[in-house]
């Protein structure tokens, strides 16, 4: 979790010394093409990572392999979302930034995240016929990614900012308590 730390205070703080005469200070954020790949690694290690080095969790009984398939899944949902706030963010980045959605556009985002939900679909499936998971996750993971479907299709740069503060963080909760109540019920 250092590590996911160590990256979320790089990405939000002006750590880095900057070139030329003002050589003011810069964050990972503002790293040409690097903003949604370093939100998406602080994410793997706190939502992947840590859990899966966790003594309590058996990793001895999930191969490696289907470790790599739950981060694909994982992953790939994860990216899906913050493919959705570079989309909010797409009037306050400046060009130079290079964010997936001033290179591809709103649309080509909301594509790639789509496509990106897709995925994650499908490693979700290749888990569950693989029976390294239950019956439940399956239906969780695919009301989890339904959701996001739909929000990720309506996200816009003008959206309010409770439907990002919300909607769109409130689809992580949404498949936290989907496992934990599967879990525990």
């Amino acid at each position: 979790l250092g590590v996911a730390a160590a990256l979320s205070l790089a990405y939000a703080l002006p750590v880095f010394p900057g070139k030329g005469q003002k050589k003011e200070r810069y964050s990972l954020r503002k790293i040409p093409y690097l903003k949604a790949w370093v939100i998406l690694a602080a994410w793997l290690l706190t939502a992947v990572a840590a859990p899966m080095s966790d003594p309590r969790f058996s990793s001895a009984d999930l191969p490696a392999i289907d470790q790599v398939i739950f981060g694909l899944q994982q992953g790939s949902l994860l990216f899906a979302l913050a493919a959705a706030f570079d989309i909010r963010d797409l009037r306050i980045d400046a060009p130079t930034h290079k964010t997936l959605p001033q290179m591809l556009g709103t649309k080509g985002t909301v594509r790639l995240a789509s496509n990106a939900l897709l995925l994650s679909g499908v490693a979700c499936a290749l888990l569950y016929l693989s029976g390294k998971i239950d019956v439940a996750a399956p239906g969780i993971h695919a009301a989890t990614l339904a959701t996001a479907l739909v929000l990720v299709r309506k996200t816009t740069p003008d959206r309010s900012p409770l439907f990002f503060a919300f909607l769109i963080d409130g689809v992580l909760l949404m498949q936290g308590v989907g496992a934990w109540a599967a879990a525990t019920l």
